[in-house]
């Protein structure tokens, strides 16, 4: 079955839903899981004619870092670096290993391509060799790292490459026979 109309509102903060809450009084729902909800509605058990969608807005991402640097000796400095990241809202539903993954593999290349700024910088010039020119990484520099990190991170033990291997072919085969 197929649940009544309904109006369906997303409000992005506290104060907006509420405000719809207020306006449509009991003629409105919260949609807060809809693990019960939905089903009641599709067989016209319960039928509101507005739902107010409680997931709010996309989410946040806070993140911060501590950098220390100790020297060594007289040429060598040690870097040290730790950082942390929050994550909440609807993007908190992503994969807590994929977030680490890729946090960590922007840390890592941020860090490498600012040692290389600085190695290109300190690099001595002679007249037979000009100093190198420092490249700074593209986006997709840094896309692809991530993207290598985090198959890199998916595919470590063989059981899931097993995994996924099986459900690719159970999609082709699918695929065949639909034809």
């Amino acid at each position: 079955m197929k649940p009544a109309p309904f109006s369906y509102h997303a409000p992005t903060t506290v104060a907006e839903a509420l405000g719809h809450l207020a306006t449509h009084g009991y003629d409105a729902s919260v949609l807060a899981g809809g693990q019960s909800l939905v089903p009641t509605m599709n067989f016209r058990l319960a039928q509101p004619s507005v739902l107010v969608d409680s997931k709010g807005s996309t989410g946040f991402a806070k993140g911060s870092a501590l950098v220390t640097l100790t020297e060594q000796d007289a040429s060598t400095t040690l870097m040290q670096y730790e950082a942390t990241l929050q994550v909440g809202g609807r993007i908190a539903s992503v994969g807590q290993r994929m977030l680490d993954t890729v946090s960590k593999s922007l840390t890592r290349q941020s860090l490498e391509a600012m040692n290389n700024a600085l190695e290109a910088r300190l690099a001595p010039a002679t007249d037979a060799e000009p100093a190198e020119a420092y490249e700074a990484p593209t986006q997709a520099d840094f896309a692809r790292e991530v993207a290598k990190d985090v198959a890199v991170e998916t595919f470590k033990s063989n059981k899931t490459i097993w995994i996924a291997a099986a459900v690719v072919v159970v999609v082709i085969v699918w695929a065949l026979k639909k034809r």
